[in-house]
């Protein structure tokens, strides 16, 4: 199930342990600006970016699921 705002869909259990690993990092964008980051090896770990007095900064959550995890 896929719940959507707009364009914009809410990541669920099923879709993140559907995610395959690429050649590079890469992100998949959840529509509450929260993404996840998925490295080569597999694991997936959330973030978040915010700006506080036009600073930038990132909150990253300890990895989500790891490739051991699904074996």
């Amino acid at each position: 199930m896929v719940f959507s705002k707009g364009n914009l869909t809410m990541l669920t259990d099923i879709m993140l342990r559907n995610i395959k690993p690429k050649d590079m990092l890469y992100k998949v964008n959840d529509r509450d600006d929260l993404y996840v980051a998925i490295t080569p090896a597999g694991s997936i770990s959330s973030r978040y970016n915010y700006a506080i007095h036009c600073r930038q900064e990132t909150i990253k959550r300890r990895p989500l699921l790891n490739p051991s995890m699904l074996s």
